[in-house]
């Protein structure tokens, strides 16, 4: 059965509830989340399977269904990982897998705005909470930002690391989202298969002058993470805007 056979919005609201509960928790019977979302109980019965399907819930013997994993949901604010999970009762967990020099690629150099080859710092951390994997994210920064880094300070936020240590703060980034498939590497350190497609996400991020401070590449997990985005639709007409949809 494909997700677009069940009602939207009751996959949208037990989304929601999975996201803001804590690993464990029980969700409310088919009767109440029926009456709650005025749909029938059957839709109720059809997401709740979906969620099972996708190991996010259990359904216990005799007890109800419960949460089993951990899942995020970022609104794509400028804040660190660390930020997001402090703001949702957790505790973030860093764990870097490699670090050291590189040279600029031509892609990462035209990112960066530097010249091709130019030497760079480049580091891997495997980002959890609640002992388990969410994401892997990769991060190269420019040798003429001169930041030092090491593996006891990638422990935690590399934000507030940059504002304590040398005054700089990431307000901006320019930001590409997708969906696809990881190599065999990054799929280990999401405890997933290689064949099974994840949330990508490619930053630049910059600070308060303009400057990009660093190329960011994230690998997340969807059955851990997702984004929420507020949108709206302005008037046609503005000089610059390309209308669609």
């Amino acid at each position: 059965m494909s997700r677009t056979a069940v009602v939207p919005t009751v996959l949208i609201a037990l989304d929601t509830m999975v996201s803001e509960s804590r690993v464990g928790a029980k969700i409310p019977s088919e009767r109440v989340l029926s009456q709650q979302l005025g749909v029938s109980r059957m839709s109720v019965r059809k997401a709740v399977d979906h969620l099972v399907r996708d190991d996010i819930v259990e359904r216990r013997h005799g007890s109800g269904v419960y949460i089993k994993q951990l899942r995020v949901a970022s609104r794509m604010q400028m804040v660190s990982f660390t930020e997001e999970m402090k703001s949702r009762g957790l505790v973030a967990q860093n764990r870097v897998v490699s670090i050291g020099p590189t040279s600029l690629t031509k892609a990462q150099a035209r990112a960066l705005q530097v010249p091709i080859g130019s030497a760079a710092m480049e580091f891997t951390r495997i980002r959890g909470a609640g002992g388990e994997p969410i994401g892997v994210e990769t991060v190269i920064v420019p040798e003429w930002t001169g930041f030092e880094f090491s593996t006891s300070i990638l422990g935690g936020s590399l934000y507030e690391y940059l504002i304590r240590q040398y005054g700089v703060d990431v307000i901006s980034a320019e930001v590409r989202v997708s969906v696809e498939t990881p190599d065999s590497v990054v799929a280990g350190y999401l405890q997933r298969e290689a064949s099974q497609a994840c949330l990508k996400i490619n930053m630049v991020d910059m600070d308060s002058r303009g400057r990009k401070l660093m190329a960011v590449s994230c690998w997340y997990r969807p059955d851990r993470y997702h984004i929420e985005l507020n949108t709206s639709r302005r008037f046609a007409g503005s000089a610059g805007e390309v209308l669609h949809g």
